[in-house]
């Protein structure tokens, strides 16, 4: 019974830890698009003002 249960948590950590990477993965992408998207928007601005 007990080695079941530790088998079960177990299995939902891993699957947890998964779930949190491609979160995490995607929050990433997301973050870095927003990113390059701004510098994009920001760098004609600057180089028009010069």
């Amino acid at each position: 019974m007990k080695r079941m249960q530790q088998a079960k948590r177990g299995r939902l950590s891993r699957e947890d830890s998964s779930v949190a990477g491609q979160a995490l993965g995607e929050l990433y992408t997301i973050g870095f698009s927003a990113l390059v998207s701004s510098t994009a928007s920001v760098v004609p601005q600057v180089e028009e003002r010069s």
